[in-house]
């Protein structure tokens, strides 16, 4: 396998769009045919003999019913998404009052608020800003915005967001690898990234370590060994990525590395048993050198950037990582966390940018995302909270996502357990069928 770099700009990936995806742009475009089957209906049964006026004028009518159908799905579209409350007082606890009264007016979208944010910091130029901001900018007063941040330093968003709701956090670690070069190598498609950066590596580190069959990434030890990695030089971090992907990880001087290693991650081992029926205590960390090799060469032959280290690493600090981990290590087949969140991602329910987006599940915090996972019953009776299956954690996100809840407001228990349990693997088989050639390798 080829050199591959993971200093590459993190950004998100998407296709060439279409005049035609803006729901502007294609509501323009029903109105004028509407119009024009309205009159083309008229002038059939106005100017045409039967029956053939019936028939013309019956096909028009039908055409236009339908387009007038398209035409109120979306105009419904191009209403604004409003936050959830809890981000909009997170917003009010940290940026001056006319930024939230900016977000409450003009609703912009969470990449447009990033934008907003930086042109006010960096006073970076007008021009850089698209139309659709500069047009919400105008309608609330250049002026007025302007004035109102005066003389203030802004804090950073997107630095708040990673530090208040896990689950964005872990949504970033997804995005911000999505440059990575091994999703161009095998081809894999945006979809695919969670199933991609989470199972993934859960399935190679698996490979020949089956104490990680349950979770790679989703798993105590982990922001341990991230941190550790941090804490080598950038070189050393580096030589050991090109080990891993070159089948160079037996060799003395990555050993020698990984001794180094064990011993920075020592610092973050966590007294505590190893197995508890009692969800509240905290399990132990230990950090062996069987562990460290192991997590450190998924991580590595990977090409986890520096930034997804680091936001992984950050998420040792939560009480709310022990409650994904018991979660994820519970169930029959275990990662049901890692498939959880991958099969979020795979819905687009955590791209921003998308009316798809499940805001009241990307933006829940830490006491909210416990309480979310507590609340799921086990399917047993008396069973320990971990022990969940997929289909009721899919049953737990329909009563707080609107947008999951319309999608499969159809499907029975026995429908959402095929579509989980069944034709989910089957994607995540089909996914994974892409990185043979690195299972390979670290079997060699």
């Amino acid at each position: 396998m080829s050199n591959i770099s993971s200093s590459l700009p993190a950004a998100h990936l998407l296709p060439p769009k279409s005049p035609l995806s803006s729901p502007k742009v294609r509501t323009i475009l029903f109105v004028a045919l509407a119009v024009l089957l309205a009159i083309g209906a008229i002038l059939a049964f106005v100017c045409l003999a039967a029956p053939i006026a019936y028939i013309v004028g019956s096909v028009a009518l039908v055409l236009f019913m339908g387009t007038l159908t398209l035409l109120i799905n979306n105009i419904i579209s191009l209403a604004p998404r409003k936050f959830p409350d809890h981000f909009m007082t997170l917003l009010r606890d940290n940026f001056p009052p006319v930024i939230c009264k900016f977000v409450e007016e003009q609703s912009p979208t969470l990449g447009e608020l990033f934008s907003i944010l930086s042109f006010l910091e960096t006073k970076s130029p007008w021009e850089e800003l698209s139309e659709s901001i500069q047009s919400k900018i105008n309608a609330f007063g250049y002026k007025h915005l302007i004035e109102g941040v005066a003389g203030i330093s802004l804090c950073s968003l997107r630095h708040l967001l990673r530090d208040t709701y896990p689950l964005y956090r872990l949504k970033e670690f997804v995005s911000s690898g999505s440059s990575n070069p091994l999703l161009m190598q095998y081809n894999v498609p945006i979809a695919y990234h969670g199933f991609f950066w989470l199972l993934g590596m859960t399935l190679l580190a698996s490979k020949t370590a089956p104490l990680f069959y349950k979770g790679a990434v989703i798993n105590l030890a982990t922001p341990c060994i991230c941190q550790g990695l941090l804490e080598l030089s950038p070189k050393k971090r580096q030589f050991l990525r090109d080990a891993a992907q070159n089948n160079a990880w037996d060799t003395p001087q990555v050993q020698q590395l990984l001794e180094e290693l064990e011993i920075l991650c020592k610092q973050y081992e966590r007294a505590g048993p190893s197995l508890s029926q009692d969800p509240n205590v905290k399990l132990g960390i230990v950090l062996d050198k069987f562990k460290v090799k192991d997590l450190a060469l998924a991580l590595c032959i990977f090409g986890t950037s520096d930034e997804q280290l680091s936001l992984l690493a950050g998420m040792r600090h939560w009480e709310a990582w022990d409650k994904m981990c018991d979660i994820n290590h519970g169930g029959r087949a275990g990662k049901a966390f890692e498939t959880f969140f991958s099969f979020l991602w795979l819905e687009d329910c955590f791209y921003t940018e998308n009316r798809n987006c499940s805001f009241e599940l990307l933006f829940m915090d830490e006491a909210g995302l416990k309480k979310f996972f507590e609340d799921i019953p086990s399917k047993e009776e008396g069973a320990h909270p971990s022990l969940i299956e997929l289909p009721t954690i899919m049953q737990r996100c329909m009563q707080v996502s609107p947008y999951l809840r319309k999608k499969y407001q159809n499907y029975n228990s026995s429908k959402l357990y095929e579509l989980l349990m069944i034709k989910l693997p089957q994607q995540l088989n089909k996914c994974c069928s892409k990185l043979n050639s690195l299972f390979l390798l670290r079997e060699a």
